[in-house]
């Protein structure tokens, strides 16, 4: 937009200078008001009354019409600077050939004379008279044509020109309707002048013409007085360099920078007689403007109009067209060094983005891992904690939530233990009394009271001895020594232990023939299968199979412990290794839910873990612990 606004006053100041020089020269069209515009031909036009000689310029006829409305006529002029040509096409649909009511078109010329030419009765012939006398010096010919009738005269131009008139007669049946082309003053015949095409105005605009660009000098209607220039005169280089011309990325940038702008054709010498834009209609009007055009043969084109002004009247106008190579060729080095820059800048600042957002996720995903550790064990610190951006105080929030988790957990535990050894000294004096109690003599009706107290007072211990238990396993478990263990030996050991202690439930026995031996600690892991199995024999109903099976590959070895029973619900399958956990709904006997809690602690010792699902044919639950298979 930039480099088009500069363009555009460029062109106007150039147009402008032009313009003064030639209102300065006296070069410009003097006129003012209506005037008949006359043609330039390079050779004679025969008179023969047939159109074909000014078929180019029909549609540049000036119009002329009577009040009466019976009479409408088109003028045209052209001159080859020797004689002056004329055609006149007539609509009269009241045509007279008798010598008193004969139509006849009469030629006022600046000599004062008038030339009356009539219909003669030989095809497209015609009679020209001065004042009733016939002469040669006009020659004319007359056709009739269903629509009236077409006149084509020609005359010598030294007869008085460059002021012409015209008057048709038209005796009709309502009236005589005369069309005068010019006014009449008093009784002297008045004429319009003619605009004629000057080589001189040629000549001078195309030496005033910058290179590469085009002057048109035009009459106040918009008809071509001269033109002078050569149009996109530019050098190979430039030819070779324009964008318009050359396909590829830069060539569609440029097309899609520039925007929508109109097509046209391009105006040629010789051929545009009239010429016709917004540009030329505001010159016109007195306002300097500029108008861009894209041609299909050539770059764009850009076109500048500034009146010409006589008396404060305008008078014409003057077109400076350039085909602004320099332009183009400026707006591509500027697109291509904008485009390039900024890839440039695209680039890096995506590298540096992409590298914050890489940096800043590595580090959001130590701290996750770091928090997701610190749900089993609360590390001393998280990392991140001394930083000093967003990142670090999302790490001190979660550092002190997880300092007051703990330290709640430990007044937890601290509490377990302090109550199991504080109700242990109470609760055996209660238990010691209801005891002595019994021995004595009571009415029937009491006895099933103390028996409800000394059941209630067992609960309470077994409550106080499982806290204990579950307090010194966790214990065990951070001080066990790691030893090699023949997994598949112990658990054929423990099945037959099982199966002596249980002979109601279907006990099954599924290890590999090959020895699966590993490094860990034997009595946990004993401790967890005593868990596993005690938690399916809780389940498995009479008669109901309990499978205890081992597998193991080269990094892994997984004990399963399936029974016969309920399915374990879905919401549950995560949450039964939770401390205080439990799916039963009577239970037989005081549970507190630690068990699976303990299988859960013990596989987090090992580094491995545990997982509870449903068997595919829904018979039951299996449980497997999977620990680390670790050479001796």
């Amino acid at each position: 937009s930039f480099l088009r606004a500069a363009e555009e006053r460029a062109l106007l100041a150039v147009a402008n200078s032009i313009a003064r020089t030639l209102a300065a020269a006296q070069s410009m069209p003097s006129s003012v008001g209506p005037s008949l515009f006359v043609h330039r031909i390079r050779t004679p036009r025969s008179v023969d009354g047939f159109l074909d000689d000014w078929a180019l310029w029909l549609d540049q006829t000036q119009e002329f019409a009577t009040d009466l409305g019976a009479l409408q006529a088109e003028v045209l002029l052209a001159t080859d600077e020797r004689r002056l040509y004329g055609l006149i096409l007539i609509e009269d649909q009241t045509r007279h050939s008798d010598t008193v009511l004969q139509d006849s078109v009469t030629l006022l010329l600046s000599d004062g004379l008038r030339y009356t030419i009539r219909d003669d009765d030989a095809p497209a012939a015609a009679r020209v008279e001065v004042e009733g006398v016939p002469t040669s010096v006009v020659q004319a010919a007359w056709r009739r044509v269903p629509e009236g009738y077409i006149v084509e005269f020609r005359l010598p131009l030294s007869l008085g020109l460059p002021r012409f008139g015209l008057t048709i007669t038209d005796p009709g049946d309502t009236g005589v309707a005369v069309l005068r082309v010019g006014t009449m003053v008093g009784s002297a015949p008045g004429a319009w002048p003619l605009l004629l095409q000057s080589d001189r105005w040629s000549e001078e605009l195309a030496d005033a013409a910058p290179e590469g660009q085009r002057l048109w000098l035009v009459d106040s209607a918009g008809r071509v007085l001269a033109s002078g220039g050569q149009l996109g005169s530019r050098s190979p280089q430039h030819e070779q360099q324009d964008p318009e011309q050359r396909a590829g990325f830069r060539s569609w940038l440029y097309r899609t920078v520039r925007g929508d702008i109109p097509s046209a054709a391009v105006r040629e010498p010789g051929v545009d007689l009239q010429l016709r834009g917004d540009e030329l209609r505001a010159a016109l009007a007195g306002q300097s403007m500029v108008q861009w055009r894209s041609t299909p043969a050539g770059p764009i084109v850009a076109s500048a109009a500034v009146p010409l002004v006589d008396n404060r009247d305008v008078v014409g106008a003057l077109l400076l067209e350039s085909s602004t190579p320099s332009l183009l060729l400026a707006t591509e080095r500027l697109l291509g060094r904008t485009v390039f820059t900024s890839l440039i800048a695209l680039v890096v600042i995506g590298l540096a983005l992409a590298l914050f957002a890489s940096a800043l996720s590595l580090r959001i995903r130590k701290l996750s891992r770091a928090v997701t550790v610190a749900r089993d064990s609360v590390p001393k610190s998280l990392p991140f904690t001394d930083a000093g951006d967003e990142v670090g105080d999302l790490a001190r929030g979660f550092s002190g939530l997880l300092a007051d988790l703990n330290q709640y957990n430990q007044y937890l535990e601290e509490l377990a233990a302090r109550l199991a050894h504080e109700m242990g000294t109470p609760l055996a004096v209660m238990r010691g009394s209801l005891e002595n109690l019994a021995t004595f003599e009571m009415d029937e009706a009491m006895r099933p009271y103390l028996n409800r107290a000394l059941d209630g007072a067992d609960r309470l211990r077994n409550i106080l001895r499982a806290m204990s238990e579950a307090r010194r396993l966790e214990h065990a478990i951070s001080a066990a020594e790691m030893e090699t263990i023949n997994v598949g030996e112990l658990l054929s050991n423990a099945c037959e232990g099982y199966r002596t202690v249980d002979t109601e439930r279907n006990w099954q026995l599924d290890i590999p023939e090959a020895s699966v031996v590993t490094v860990c600690a034997g009595e946990l892991l004993a401790q967890a299968l005593d868990k596993l199995v005690d938690n399916a024999r809780t389940f498995a109903p009479p008669d109901g199979e309990i499978c205890l099976s081992l597998t193991a590959d080269d990094t892994t070895v997984r004990i399963s412990v399936f029974n016969e029973g309920p399915p374990l619900p879905k919401q549950m399958q995560k949450r039964i290794f939770e401390s205080m956990i439990s799916v039963r709904e009577q239970p037989s006997r005081l549970h507190l839910g630690l068990g699976l809690h303990i299988v859960k602690l013990v596989a987090q010792a090992h580094g491995g873990s545990v997982e509870a699902r449903n068997s595919r044919d829904a018979r039951g639950v299996r449980v497997t612990l999977a620990l680390p298979r670790r050479a001796a």
